[in-house]
């Protein structure tokens, strides 16, 4: 029979905060030249790095490193040691228009699973280039200070007049969220997700033709393509999530886009609520 092991103390960790300096964003192929010929080379010091297109704000990939001019001048850029991402970069993208930039800390592994956090919880996946890792899977405290700033968003559009049913249905999903219970969390905000846009919509429509209302009135800017896309995609999943398929499973990367996206249709909400309460006292 297994001995169950008892738990006999309980110990709190404080880990201090961790403050990066970024490099400038450098040319890959400053990067690859040879310094005696003018190229750059980042640091013999450990850190973490980021790569992009010079006019995109998602990362390929991001990395931490032992050595940061090992890896990313000899691995990422020249691959004369081993990186898998840097392989395929090299081989899949147009690397004359692809900038790095690099930030020294004795803590690398710590800052790349934070920035990998708040890639999934801006853009809704990681980084092109990474493969999902287990401790992203697994530790939901690199989360929880993008969870966190979802909470304090929720609470203030609570003070600005979100429906407290709303709001307590977006708290929930947060807190799923933050105990790992993905599709539980995916859920939840898609339940909220879909009401929102039901009131507003005052009946069922084509997604896009929602959001082209949306714009027109000008509650999501026109020349914002990808907040339109990305609502577009929101919906949809929403509505996957609760009706449409039930061989849909929510990872971390699902239940964070949602999220996201709910706050930020949330907004939107209130708006709308404030102008029909408006149009309706002016027709009285």
């Amino acid at each position: 029979m297994k001995r169950k092991v008892r738990i006999v103390e309980e110990e709190k960790i404080v880990i201090p905060s961790i403050k990066l300096k970024w490099s400038e964003w450098v040319a890959w192929r400053d990067v690859e030249r040879d310094v005696r010929e003018g190229g750059i080379s980042p640091p013999d010091e450990p850190g973490v790095y980021e790569v992009r297109y010079d006019d995109q704000e998602e990362r390929l990939t991001i990395g931490r490193a032992s050595n940061l001019r090992m890896r990313v001048k000899q691995g990422l850029v020249k691959g004369k040691v081993q990186h898998p991402a840097g392989k395929k970069i090299r081989k899949n993208e147009d690397t004359s228009r692809i900038v790095i930039r690099w930030a020294i800390t004795d803590r690398p592994a710590a800052v790349e699973e934070e920035l990998l956090g708040r890639h999934l919880a801006r853009f809704g996946r990681l980084p092109k280039y990474v493969s999902q890792p287990i401790h992203i899977k697994s530790s939901h405290s690199s989360l929880s200070p993008v969870l966190k700033e979802l909470s304090e968003g929720v609470k203030k559009l609570m003070h600005h007049g979100l429906d407290e049913d709303l709001y307590r249905n977006l708290v929930e999903a947060i807190l799923e969220c933050g105990e790992g219970h993905w599709l539980a969390s995916a859920m939840i905000v898609s339940r909220s997700i879909t009401y929102m846009i039901e009131q507003m919509s005052g009946k069922r429509r084509p997604t896009e033709e929602l959001v082209k209302n949306l714009v027109k009135i000008g509650l999501i800017p026109k020349d914002r393509e990808d907040e339109q896309k990305k609502l577009i995609m929101a919906i949809r999943t929403a509505r996957n999530f609760l009706a449409h398929r039930v061989d849909v499973y929510a990872g971390p990367e699902d239940a964070l886009m949602l999220l996201g996206a709910a706050v930020k249709l949330a907004k939107i909400y209130i708006q709308v609520k404030a102008f029909s309460l408006k149009l309706n006292v002016d027709k009285a």
